[in-house]
């Protein structure tokens, strides 16, 4: 299997798709109900968390995926992806160390903005802020180079195929006064423009991120 490089353009715009969603329409406020709302093309979403029935649904979808991946032979197993960059110089673990890194100094940063918080000192406030949205930028720069690095592994792919299959489910629109399901197939959804796709899948992966299990 050839290396695969960090498409650079690829990664620039995850980081503007993720900055512009998080600008406009902070996630935290838009959770009413257990839900995200969200209007696009005059149109009005919901996605909520999945239910049993569909968590259900979304674990036989993905033993399916995964069943698909591993008789094809052009994608390998994470741990065999993360070798093979490793005989090529690309250490993946040390990605993870310097992730790791960064969230204790994000910690430490955090105890120190909560004390300036108890004694109102703004100065200090205002500069701790900054320092953690750097280190979260610099965590999320990291983390979006190693999913780029392991996208082309078995896990990955059946990773992104569950979170968009969960998407599909737990979308909703708005007709008249109530919600009806927003796509009758998964067909129908993956049709959509990407601008929608992008949306949804991001609300939706917020929503499930804690129902996914690989």
């Amino acid at each position: 299997m050839d290396e695969q490089p960090i498409n650079e353009d690829k990664l620039k715009q995850v980081l503007e798709d993720i900055t512009k969603i998080e600008k406009t329409e902070m996630v935290d406020k838009l959770i009413h109900n257990n839900a995200v709302e969200f209007v696009h093309d005059g149109v009005t979403y919901k996605v909520s968390p999945p239910s049993y029935d569909q968590r259900i649904e979304a674990n036989r979808e993905r033993a399916k995926k995964f069943t698909e991946m591993m008789n094809d032979s052009q994608f390998m197993m994470e741990a065999d992806l993360v070798k093979l960059y490793a005989k090529r110089g690309i250490d993946i673990a040390q990605i993870d160390k310097d992730v790791a890194a960064l969230e204790k100094r994000k910690d430490d940063l955090m105890l120190k903005l909560g004390q300036a918080l108890k004694e109102d000192k703004q100065e200090e406030l205002d500069v701790y802020k900054k320092e953690i949205e750097t280190l979260n930028t610099e965590v999320r720069n990291l983390n979006l180079q190693k999913i780029m690095y392991l996208e082309l592994s078995v896990e990955s792919q059946v990773m992104v195929h569950v979170y968009t299959y969960l998407a599909f489910l737990c979308t909703m629109k708005k007709e008249g006064e109530t919600f009806i399901r927003a796509f009758n197939t998964f067909d129908d959804f993956k049709s959509i423009s990407n601008d929608l796709m992008n949306i949804i899948v991001f609300y939706s992966s917020f929503m499930v991120r804690n129902d996914i299990k690989l």
